[in-house]
């Protein structure tokens, strides 16, 4: 990543070619994906990258995740 010179990757454990290319969580769902754009802080975008990593996720996940429950409890 372009500027971020202190990136270091996790070390993760590779068995099997199952362990690089996870089946997708958006495979497994009837309610297609829509392309959007939103714009957020750098940093926020870095930070979010790296917690992804770590955590074996996605940055679309993570925000689908919290949109969702923002929204839910915007509605209690």
């Amino acid at each position: 990543m372009k500027g971020d010179s202190g990136y270091k990757p996790v070390k993760r454990n590779v068995e099997s070619m199952d362990d690089v290319f996870r089946k997708d969580d958006a495979e497994e769902s009837e309610e297609p994906w829509l392309v959007t754009s939103v714009k957020m802080r750098k940093s926020t975008r870095t930070r979010l990258k790296i917690y992804a990593l770590e955590h074996d996720t996605t940055m679309q996940d993570i925000i689908d995740r919290l949109v969702t429950d923002f929204l839910e409890n915007e509605n209690k």
